[in-house]
């Protein structure tokens, strides 16, 4: 376990107790913790599941030692019925001694320490990384889907790249695709066989840090679900209101392909999806899209749907803002009624580009807001000539309808992913983008100097085709990354 993942907490420790035949109340400790059982986490061998007996206590933290002597801590985690604790972020096949600590009335009090040895990874994992080759990624953890012959997981690497967190999802038949940590902390993983046009099964997983599973979303029957989003919204207080995805459906439109025969094409609608499971549709690509707005390559009868969503974040007024890659563009949608409020990009575009060198963006993925109308793309580049994939930054103004380019990061030599591919925004001003063609990632400075670059690998000659890279603070809970 590394230590970015301590967390501060706030705990209610509040009982008092006074010494008995004093004049002078003396505040003692109420509280006790005894560990009654480690064992490694069955879902993931780097993880304990520590069992406890406490009393007087609200949470309780659980202390690492590894055999280097070094120390490390959960954040405090609230003491449950079931009484047991997670620890997360451990080195593989390690022994290391644990004790648990509660405090009431500003004392500590300790458990007696305990040995207990994590496991081995997975063969699929055992030589999965980030190779970094320059520099060095900032901290936190890098979220990604990992899929090998025995199945699908979630993994998570930390700083220098080491295998610190995973999650068995899937078996060989389905794939792990689009996953990232939501609100709640948790994390959410799409598994199944979908492209986003094909007949196709699958769905999103909600797991908890310890990997258990919460709940599992789909789109609502006929519609298949698509592999490339899933946004969960909770309440000021954390408690979950709805879940959005995309579902599709396929139609038969004549003619449409160059051999003058007909095609099977799909389109998208934006779902949200309540804690009771109830479904309802907030945009019909069908009603808003025609063939004529597709225009990036490959032609049809491959990659065969109109619009293709690679994309949904939620603005800060509550819209969303979607990427429609097939369409090379960008568009908001009113989240009450589903109306267009503008679109950037593709054949309905509203505004003039100003400042980019590169004209624009196509068949890109990603878009992320990062401020009030200001954009983070990562830029596929399709069309560029010649085809070249970037990070760019715009920023809109919907009164004259310009969207001028602030920043971009071009790597050196050039790359270019077709498909796939992310861009994301860190706390710290810096920017994460993932190649996924080259197995790629790198972190730059605003100034685009590069930080840290590496390669995700799955073995030392061969790479992990993932979907996106995405930063995450905490294994523990959520943290703007």
């Amino acid at each position: 376990m590394t230590a970015t993942t301590r967390v501060i907490f706030l705990a209610g420790f509040a009982l008092a107790a006074y010494a008995c035949g004093s004049d002078t109340p003396t505040a003692t400790s109420t509280a006790s913790i005894e560990i009654t059982d480690a064992a490694v986490n069955p879902t993931n061998s780097l993880s304990f599941v520590v069992g406890y007996k406490s009393t007087g206590a609200d949470s309780v933290r659980i202390f690492v030692k590894n055999p280097a002597g070094v120390v490390d801590t959960t954040p405090a985690q609230a003491i449950t019925t079931d009484s047991r604790a997670i620890v997360l972020g451990l080195l593989p096949s390690t022994e290391y001694k644990l004790w648990g600590e509660v405090v009431s009335n500003g004392r500590v009090e300790r458990s007696d320490t305990v040995a207990v040895s994590s496991g081995n990874i997975p063969t699929t994992l055992q030589e999965a990384k980030i190779a970094v080759s320059s520099g060095h990624l900032t901290g936190g953890f890098n979220l990604v889907n990992t899929n090998g012959a025995d199945g699908g997981y979630v993994t998570a690497f930390d700083s220098v790249g080491r295998l610190v967190w995973y999650r068995k999802v899937s078996d060989a038949s389905l794939t792990a695709t689009e996953t990232k940590q939501q609100p709640n902390g948790d994390m959410t993983v799409y598994v199944g066989t979908s492209s986003g046009f094909n007949v196709a099964f699958g769905y999103y997983i909600e797991i908890a840090p310890d990997g258990s599973e919460r709940r599992r979303f789909s789109a609502p029957a006929p519609l298949y679900t698509d592999s490339h989003e899933l946004q969960m919204t909770f309440s000021a207080d954390n408690a979950f209101q709805n879940a959005l995805l995309f579902g599709y459906d396929r139609r038969r439109m004549t003619p449409t392909r160059p051999d003058g025969a007909d095609s099977i094409l799909a389109a998208h609608h934006l779902i949200s999806v309540t804690p009771d499971g109830r479904a309802a549709e907030i945009f019909n690509g069908w009603d808003n899209f025609s063939l004529s707005d597709r225009i990036e390559p490959p032609d049809l009868p491959a990659s065969s749907d109109i619009d293709h969503p690679n994309s949904l974040d939620i603005d800060s007024d509550g819209n969303y803002v979607v990427s429609w890659r097939n369409m090379g563009a960008i568009a908001k949608i009113d989240s009450r009624n589903g109306r267009i409020l503008w679109q950037l990009g593709g054949v309905k575009n509203q505004f003039s580009i100003l400042g980019d060198p590169l004209g624009g963006f196509s068949a890109q993925h990603s878009v992320r807001m990062t401020g009030p109308n200001k954009l983070l793309v990562f830029d596929n580049g399709t069309r560029h000539t010649p085809s070249e994939s970037r990070a760019v930054e715009y920023q809109l103004d919907l009164v004259a309808k310009t969207a001028t380019m602030i920043w971009q990061f071009r790597h050196s030599p050039p790359l270019y992913n077709q498909f796939q591919g992310s861009a994301q925004r860190l706390k710290n001003g810096n920017t994460l983008i993932a190649y996924n063609a080259q197995g790629i990632v790198v972190e730059v400075a605003p100034d685009g100097t590069v930080i840290g670059e590496g390669k995700v690998e799955a073995t030392a000659t061969t790479t992990i085709p993932f979907y996106r890279v995405t930063r995450i603070r905490s294994l523990y809970e959520w943290a703007a990354p």
